[in-house]
């Protein structure tokens, strides 16, 4: 659940607000310790994408899409 409400929400922050979130996602489930998931071939297509259509690639950008 926790990782729904995560993959919901970040893609709508700003990225100053990121670190924010996550400060009260560990305020409000302490004992909880949600690891990054591995998107590395998502990744690496939004990168080949990017590079085809001729987009600034920019890690904020990737995290949105992804």
């Amino acid at each position: 659940m926790l990782r729904a409400i995560s993959d919901c929400n970040v893609p709508k922050f700003l990225s100053g607000d990121i670190p924010l979130f996550k400060g009260i996602i560990k305020d409000l489930f302490p004992s909880i310790d949600l690891k990054t998931p591995n998107y590395e071939l998502l990744e690496i297509g939004i990168s080949r994408t990017m590079e085809i259509k001729d987009f600034t690639s920019h890690d904020e950008f990737k995290l949105k899409i992804t």
